[in-house]
């Protein structure tokens, strides 16, 4: 008969309180509120703050993106529009082409507009979408309807 009583009861097993603990977080029980980990806060006291507290910040997340420049920064290079390559640099040799623009051109009007392109044609014709095309595209793109069909 004792064997039967000491059976009858789970055995005790003695774990480390890390290991309580991560369970407690990690598994969720059923009809309770889910331990977010974050410990007990003393909610009897009125004077406890919660939430985001708001601090007069000079830095925004517009100065992260743009910084802080100063006048000098904001000026242009001093060798915008030269080559800084040794021995290649952009001088003129024959009078007529003093206004000349040297290097290729982004868009490509110099060469025929191709109807099919290949997938590996990555020249820019001119006939790409623009940012804002991407951004806001048109209500008729989802049943396959260009601008340029209208």
């Amino acid at each position: 008969m004792p064997e039967r009583i000491e059976e009858s009861f789970p055995k005790t097993v003695i774990v480390k309180k890390i290991v309580e603990d991560q369970k407690a977080v990690t598994q969720d029980m059923l009809g309770t509120v889910k331990n977010l980990g974050q410990g007990a806060h003393n909610r009897a006291d009125p004077s406890t703050p919660f939430g985001v507290m708001k601090r007069n910040l000079d830095w925004n997340a517009a100065k992260c993106i743009n910084g802080d420049p100063s006048e000098r920064e904001l000026q242009p290079d001093h060798d915008l529009g030269r080559s800084t390559k040794p021995n290649c640099t952009n001088q003129v040799r024959r009078p007529e082409d003093v206004d000349r623009a040297f290097g290729c051109p982004t868009i490509r009007v110099d060469i025929p507009f191709k109807q099919v392109r290949s997938v590996a044609d990555y020249a820019n014709y001119g006939d790409e979408p623009e940012a804002v095309d991407l951004l806001f595209p048109s209500t008729f793109t989802e049943v396959g309807i260009e601008e340029s069909d209208f």
